[in-house]
C-alpha cells in the first residue's frame, strides 16, 4: 500500500490516538526528517518505526508498539539508531538482536502465538475464528485439549505438539509432516485449510509481535484442491446403501444415509436435536445456531450475507422413508431421547463428530464395494445429481440442496418455500433409492 507521508508533523499522543485504522492492508504516517513513523494496521494496532538509509538501500526499522513504547522512548530509539549510523551500524541488526534475546526470554511459543492470533481476529466472522480454533486445537495442540465452544473436547494427534514448542524453531518439515497425517487421514481439505491458519498466524507473529522468520515459505497445499466431481452412479447407490451395514456403527449407517437422502451437509445431520424435528408432520427445522448445553454454535447451515439477520433457519420436508428411519433409531436407542440425535461415543452430552464419517468413508469404501471413496460431500451431489436425473426443476434442487439460504436472488425469505414441491421432489428421490436397492437384491439372488 502507499505509505501517506506528513512531513514536518509532529507526533502528539493526541495525535496518534487519532490515527484511525485501515478498510484493508496498512499505511505508515512519517513525523519528518530523523525518519520517526507509525505503522497502522487494520486491527487498529499502532506501531513505532523507523525509516532510514543504510549501504544506499532504503531500510525500515521496527521500534515497537503503541503506546507500549511511549512517544518519548520512540524518540530515544530514533536518536540511538542515528548515532548508530554515524558510525556506520546498521541499526536494524541491533534490534534484531535484542528482539531475539526478548522473544528467548519470553519463551513465545507456537500455542501462545496462536492464542494471541486468534484473540485479535475482531474484524471476521466468528464462525470463521472457530473454525480456525477447531482446525489448530484438533491437529496441532493434543497436550492443551480444552473443551470446545460446543462442550466437546478436541481430540489431536497425539504425535504431534506444539503447545510449547518455540514459534521460531518451527520448521518447514515440521509443518509437511502435521499436514501428511491429516491428509492420511482421510481429510485433505482440513489439511489445506490447517496450512492456511498456520501462515495466518506466523504472518501476525510477523508484522505484530516481531518475529523473525515464516517457515510456511514454500509450503504448498497438501491436498489436490477441485471443485469435486465425484458422486454415485445408478449402480452404486445400492452397493453404498448396503456396504454401510459392514461399517457396524447404526449411528454412523443412519446420518450417511440421511446426508444422501435429503442432500444436507454432514454439519447439519451430525449436530441434529431431537427438538429440531416434528416426525408426526414429517419435517425438520434446521437453526442457522444451536443452543448446545448454554453454548451458542453454527449448525453449518449456510446463510448468504445479505440475509443473515433475516434468516433463522430452513424446514427441510421428510420424505417418509427417512420418518420411518428415525422413528426405529429412536425406539431402539433412545427410550428417554438424548438432547442430540446422535451423540458422541466420548461425551453424551456433545454431537457426533462430523470428522469422523469422512474417516469412515475413507476407511471402508473397500469392503463396501465401491472401487474409490466417497465422501459426505459426494453424497449431496449425488442427491443434486439424481433428482436432475428424475426432472425435478432446477430451482427445486438449488432450494433442496443449495449453497446457501437467502440469496439476494430470493428477495425474501421463508422457511416454508416452496415445500410442498420439495417434499415431492425428496419423496420421488427416496422412491428412486428404494427401487435401485431392491433392484440390486434381486439381481444378486
Amino acid at each position: 500500500m502507499e505509505k501517506p507521508i506528513a512531513p514536518n508533523t509532529g507526533f502528539s499522543n493526541n495525535f496518534i490516538k487519532g490515527l484511525t485504522p485501515p478498510a484493508k492492508d496498512r499505511y505508515y504516517v512519517f513525523e519528518g526528517r530523523d525518519g520517526l513513523g507509525i505503522r497502522v494496521t487494520v486491527s487498529g494496532t499502532k506501531t513505532f518505526v523507523k525509516s532510514y538509509r543504510f549501504n544506499d538501500k532504503k531500510k525500515l526499522m521496527t521500534i515497537g508498539r503503541y503506546p507500549a513504547i511511549t512517544l518519548s522512548e520512540a524518540r530515544e530509539a530514533v536518536l540511538e539508531a542515528k548515532n548508530l549510523l554515524v558510525r556506520g551500524i546498521d541499526p536494524a541488526l541491533i534490534v534484531k538482536i535484542k528482539k531475539n534475546k526478548k522473544l528467548v526470554e519470553a519463551e513465545l511459543t507456537f500455542g501462545d502465538l496462536a492464542d494471541k492470533y486468534l484473540d485479535s481476529k475482531t474484524e471476521i466472522a466468528k464462525s470463521t475464528v472457530d473454525t480456525y480454533r477447531d482446525c489448530l486445537y484438533n491437529y496441532i495442540f493434543p497436550s492443551k485439549k480444552p473443551l470446545r465452544k460446543d462442550g466437546k473436547e478436541y481430540s489431536g494427534f497425539d504425535y504431534a505438539d506444539w503447545t510449547n514448542y518455540p514459534a521460531a524453531d518451527v520448521t518447514k518439515e515440521d509443518i509437511r509432516s502435521i499436514l501428511k497425517v491429516i491428509v492420511d487421514n482421510g481429510i485433505g481439505r482440513r489439511a489445506n485449510l490447517t496450512l492456511t491458519v498456520i501462515k495466518q498466524v506466523f504472518k501476525f507473529g510477523i508484522t505484530e509481535l516481531d518475529l523473525e522468520k515464516d517457515p510456511t515459505a514454500g509450503v504448498i497445499d497438501p491436498a489436490k484442491k477441485s471443485r469435486g466431481s465425484r458422486f454415485l452412479a445408478e449402480n452404486e447407490i445400492a452397493k453404498f446403501w448396503n456396504g454401510l451395514l459392514k461399517i457396524r456403527s447404526h449411528k454412523t449407517v443412519l446420518m450417511l444415509r440421511l446426508i444422501l437422502l435429503l442432500g444436507r451437509r454432514e454439519t447439519e445431520v451430525c449436530g441434529a436435536q431431537w427438538k429440531e424435528f416434528d416426525l408426526d408432520k414429517g419435517e425438520w427445522f434446521i437453526p442457522t445456531e444451536r443452543n448446545q448445553n448454554g453454548t451458542i454454535v453454527s449448525s453449518g447451515l449456510k446463510v448468504h450475507n445479505s440475509n443473515k439477520h433475516l434468516v433463522d433457519g430452513l424446514m427441510v420436508p421428510l420424505p417418509n422413508f427417512a420418518v420411518e428411519m428415525l422413528r426405529k433409531y429412536k425406539e431402539e436407542k433412545f427410550k428417554t431421547p438424548l438432547l442430540h440425535v446422535f451423540p458422541s461415543e466420548y461425551e453424551i452430552r456433545a454431537p457426533q463428530d462430523y470428522k469422523s464419517l469422512s474417516r469412515a468413508l475413507s476407511r471402508n469404501h473397500e469392503i463396501m464395494g465401491l472401487e474409490t471413496p466417497v465422501k459426505p460431500s459426494d453424497l449431496r451431489r449425488t442427491a443434486k445429481t439424481h433428482l436432475a436425473r428424475l426432472e425435478v426443476p432446477q430451482h427445486i434442487r438449488d432450494k433442496i440442496t443449495g449453497h446457501s439460504v437467502g440469496s439476494r436472488i430470493e428477495q425474501t425469505y421463508n422457511r416454508y418455500d416452496d415445500l410442498p414441491a420439495k417434499r415431492a421432489a425428496l419423496e420421488k428421490w427416496s422412491s428412486e433409492i428404494q427401487r435401485l436397492v431392491a433392484s440390486a437384491s434381486i439381481n444378486t439372488k
